[in-house]
C-alpha cells in the first residue's frame, strides 16, 4: 500500500464498501471471497495451535474472522490517513496471537 502512496487497499475492501449496496452478486461474491479467506486462516491458525504457537484461546474460526474483518479495517484507514501506522498496529496485535 505504501508503494503506491496509500491510494489502493484491498479489493474486497473496497468492493464491499463502494459496491455491495448497488449490486447482490457483487456482494455475494465479496462474502464468498472474505469467507474463503477467513476458512484458509483458520486452518493456519489450526496449524499454529498444534505447533504449540498459538496464544489465543478463542476458537480458530472466530479469530479468523477477526483477523480478516481487522486486517480490513487497518487497510481502510491507512488508505484513509495516507500512514502504514494502521497496519503496523495490526501487525503488533496480531503478534500477541502467536509466537
Amino acid at each position: 500500500m505504501e508503494q503506491f502512496q496509500f491510494a489502493r487497499g484491498c479489493l474486497f475492501g473496497n468492493f464491499g464498501a463502494e459496491l455491495s449496496t448497488h449490486s447482490e452478486e457483487i456482494r455475494d461474491q465479496v462474502k464468498a471471497g472474505l469467507d474463503l479467506w477467513a476458512a484458509l486462516v483458520a486452518a493456519v491458525l489450526k496449524e499454529a495451535d498444534a505447533a504449540g504457537t498459538l496464544k489465543s484461546p478463542l476458537e480458530h474460526e472466530r479469530l479468523a474472522g477477526f483477523i480478516v474483518n481487522a486486517w480490513e479495517g487497518a487497510a481502510l484507514r491507512a488508505k484513509v490517513t495516507r500512514s502504514r501506522e494502521p497496519l503496523d498496529d495490526f501487525f503488533a496485535m496480531l503478534d500477541t496471537f502467536v509466537t
